[in-house]
């Protein structure tokens, strides 16, 4: 399968071109080469662009040096703007067509898009800035469907920051070494010890707004089977990041997207069958 980012790109290429790396972190040199075969030619966009043209200049470790130079498709940052400013026309050409609350809304979400990979360097707890940029589109699609934003639609948008956080603290507790010798501030580090349990306690501030949101949309059964299933993922989850191991809780957070995909046919389900 393909890295999801250039973080985790970054990672693999430094675990199959190092061994002693690669028993450090505890991810298997086998599973990195493939990331990195399936990487080939990709080049990574959105995000990504935005931390490299505004994330400041940082000192990486030396496996991460070694895999920035080992990366294939490396975006030079003048492409980067341009591929940054052809992304951004396609975003403002798709909402053009919708009304003035959905557009006013957009400036939102370019502004905490933008500012998320600054975040990192001076708030405690970006990943809940990240679960703001992830989830804009939530309030946006209220806006334009319904022509406002209802209660519904800002509870949805809180469960998802408490979401983000869950999963993205597992992935920040993978790179929490390299982070600390950078002096990048991620919920891991400002977690502590007491990753894991914030991590749970995330996750049922999620379960639970949810559960609140179908209770007064009076969604059936169905939905509950989802998140019955989507529970299930999160306790998975703890088994493996209760471990603190790197690679368990990188497959913790992989994972998500399972927990993510029952919650989504449960929804789906729940208004078909209504």
């Amino acid at each position: 399968m393909p890295s999801t980012s250039q973080k985790q790109h970054n990672l693999m290429a430094a675990v199959a071109h190092n061994p002693a790396f690669a028993k450090k972190v505890g991810i298997p040199i086998s599973v990195a080469k493939e990331f990195n075969q399936a990487d080939k030619g990709k080049k990574f966009g959105g995000g990504g662009m935005a931390k490299k043209l505004f994330g400041g200049k940082e000192t990486y470790s030396e496996e991460l040096q070694e895999a920035k130079a080992l990366k294939s498709g490396k975006i030079s940052e003048k492409e980067a703007l341009l591929v940054a400013a052809v992304l951004a026309l396609i975003a403002f050409a798709l909402i053009w067509p919708l009304n003035t609350l959905t557009k006013f809304l957009s400036v939102g979400a370019v502004a905490v898009a933008v500012l998320y990979p600054f975040t990192k360097r001076f708030f405690a707890m970006p990943q809940a800035v990240l679960g703001v940029a992830f989830g804009f589109g939530i309030p946006m699609a209220f806006a334009a469907e319904l022509g406002e934003v209802t209660s519904a639609g800002w509870w949805m948008l809180l469960a998802n920051i408490f979401w983000a956080i869950a999963y993205d603290t597992a992935y920040a507790m993978v790179d929490r070494d390299d982070d600390l010798k950078l002096g990048i501030k991620t919920s891991a580090i400002t977690f502590g010890k007491y990753e894991v349990t914030c991590i749970m306690i995330c996750y049922v501030m999620f379960f639970g707004i949810m559960t609140f949101i179908a209770i007064e949309e009076h969604l059936n059964a169905w939905y509950f089977v989802g998140l019955i299933l989507a529970v299930a993922c999160a306790i998975y989850h703890f088994t493996l990041i209760r471990t603190r191991e790197r690679m368990k809780c990188f497959k913790a957070f992989l994972h998500n997207n399972c927990l993510g995909a029952f919650l989504f046919a449960g929804i789906a389900l729940a208004y078909l069958t209504a």
